[in-house]
């Protein structure tokens, strides 16, 4: 049912008509969409014999470029939240009616903010929640009849609305069981991004993701050219939407544009698919984005991969992609890194700021929401050409032999073709205070010799690299990186993608001086300073035949933001 509550987002009926009789999106008799609803068929909005889709006898038009014939399958809830006019824009004023289960309350008030919650504008206060802070305002709306309706001055750089409904006379909240009623201005609510999962693979496909603000069936049009002409159709009738493309050509550029069946019509992006046998490419490897719209750089990040780094063909992103599990903060992250990741493949492992708490926590169901990704489980694996990935997870699950994250590993470097990548949040080998290393997942590095080739963490927000290192931190005889049988593993500890950067490293001698023994960046000796050069920036990978090289990337602080500068580089051995 909570999946449900979710897909009641602010709705006025967003299906043309709004209202519920046999013309218009919701049957008067039922709960299911009909042959008079919002479906496909001959009296509706849908493509149909009339309108502008395929006919019944083909799967796409020859003459129109509507989708093909769908089956509703999944049930419409009665929407309890609705927004006057539907198609506001920022700067307009909106009228927000409420029937929901606070409707027998003499007073219900609108707890209300834009964006990620977090606009400090003129008449808004701040909330204290734990370590976030919200910015909001209330209204006390008036009702009329069966509902409580009001108005809204919408300011004119809001592009999402968020809202909460408080009854103050008993205290009691309706806030859509945690996942507030909300409403974007103009576009899709988030996204879209890419992602792979066991149907549409590296190899042949993507799956498109986004979030609307009113239940609807996704549709995504494709083609190899933004006249687009191909269509796939999402099969559940919700806000979040995870539609495969499979059967795509080999190194071949996608055009695409998400299509809500309530109206809302995306931008056109592009994307390009993974060759065949690809014999060379590039990756990003990036983490701790957490950006809560108060002074972060998750902004400018994005934007620099996406300008400096326009062939890389994936991110790989250890974790802490919002600044806490909260709407408001998935929403800055993705609206964020909107044009970003609506054109390259993310492929995240959990952080400890994508559950709740904050700390380790197996609840990790606002991740999983969001991301359709290989497998039912946190930790995955996936193959791009002959290279393995396993993105595994720190938070709430064992890294010990024995247990199942471990055995997983085991079975996946069994049968690895080519060059192994793993990632996780928590890094096994860390030299700042600020965590120190996790040594909890130093158990399953033990696999890690001789099978992988470099693993990537976050949490520490400090950017650092090991010397070619065994298990238990024996330095590798080659001093190489590598998979041979002196060579070692490459450690690194991500930078800061948009939070800000830590510059504490512990002591020679100290409880974790073992790991600043192991830096090859940054360049300290026993006598220097604790304080290492910090900063905001990304880490990209090449792989090619010539074996695999490195570049990071360093892009100032907070207060004194740069642009991208190369910091460390590991140039391919052989």
């Amino acid at each position: 049912m909570a999946r449900w509550l979710m897909a009641l987002s602010l709705l006025l009926v967003a299906c043309p008509g709004g209202g519920t009789d046999d013309d218009d999106a919701v049957d008067d008799d039922d709960t299911v969409l009909d042959d008079d609803d919002v479906g496909p068929d001959d009296d509706d909005t849908g493509p149909d014999d009339d309108d502008t889709g395929p006919d019944d006898d083909d799967a796409v038009d020859d003459d129109d470029s509507a989708p093909p014939d769908f089956e509703v399958i999944d049930p419409w809830i009665e929407p309890s939240v609705h927004v006057d006019p539907p198609d506001a824009q920022p700067g307009d004023t909106i009228t927000l009616t409420y029937t929901g289960e606070l409707d027998g309350a003499d007073t219900v008030v609108a707890h209300y903010g834009y964006n990620g919650w977090n606009l400090d504008a003129d008449g808004f206060e701040s909330e204290a929640d734990g370590n976030d802070t919200a910015w909001f305002a209330d209204l006390e709306l008036t009702r009329q009849g069966d509902a409580f309706v009001g108005t809204i001055e919408v300011p004119a750089d809001a592009r999402a609305i968020h809202v909460a409904f408080n009854d103050p006379d008993a205290d009691e909240w309706d806030n859509n069981d945690g996942l507030d009623y909300f409403w974007a201005f103009g576009d899709t609510y988030t996204g879209p991004w890419l992602t792979w999962n066991d149907e549409a693979t590296a190899a042949e496909g993507v799956v498109v993701n986004w979030e609307s603000s009113v239940p609807c069936l996704g549709i995504v049009e494709y083609g190899p050219s933004d006249a687009l002409g191909q269509w796939a159709v999402g099969d559940v009738l919700g806000t979040v939407h995870h539609v495969p493309i499979t059967g795509l050509a080999p190194d071949s550029v996608v055009y695409y544009r998400v299509r809500e069946s309530s109206g809302v019509l995306s931008p056109v992006y592009d994307f390009r698919t993974a060759a065949g046998t690809p014999e060379a490419y590039r990756f990003v490897a990036m983490a701790d984005m957490q950006d809560d719209g108060e002074n972060q750089r998750w902004t400018e990040v994005a934007a620099a991969v996406l300008a400096e780094q326009g062939d890389a063909a994936f991110l790989v992103v250890p974790g802490d992609m919002p600044a806490n599990d909260k709407v408001g903060h998935w929403w800055w992250f993705f609206d964020v890194g909107r044009e970003l990741l609506a054109g390259r493949v993310i492929m995240p492992a959990v952080g400890n700021h994508d559950t709740p708490t904050n700390s380790s926590n197996e609840d990790t169901s606002h991740f999983r929401r969001y991301f359709e990704l290989p497998g039912e489980l946190d930790y995955y694996a996936f193959d791009y050409g002959d290279s393995r990935f396993l993105a595994l997870t720190s938070e709430g699950t064992s890294f010990a032999a024995g247990g199942a994250q471990y055995a997983f590993v085991q079975d996946q470097l069994a049968d690895a073709p080519g060059p192994a990548f793993a990632y996780w949040h928590k890094p096994p080998y860390n030299a700042g205070i600020r965590h120190g290393a996790e040594q909890d997942t130093r158990e399953i590095t033990q696999l890690f010799d001789g099978a992988i080739d470099w693993v990537f963490g976050g949490h520490e927000h400090l950017y650092q690299r090991m010397v070619p290192i065994r298990h238990e931190a024996e330095v590798a005889s080659s001093g190489q990186y590598g998979r041979g049988t002196e060579d070692g593993v490459g450690y690194v500890v991500l930078p800061p993608s948009g939070n800000g950067p830590s510059d504490d490293l512990f002591d020679v001698g100290s409880i974790y001086g073992d790991a600043r023994e192991l830096l090859a960046y940054p360049v300290v000796g026993p006598e220097d300073d604790v304080e290492a050069p910090t900063e905001l920036g990304y880490v990209v990978v090449d792989v090619s035949a010539a074996g695999i090289g490195l570049e990071a990337y360093a892009m100032g602080s907070l207060d004194a933001p740069e642009a991208p500068r190369l910091i460390d580089e590991v140039v391919p051995a052989r």
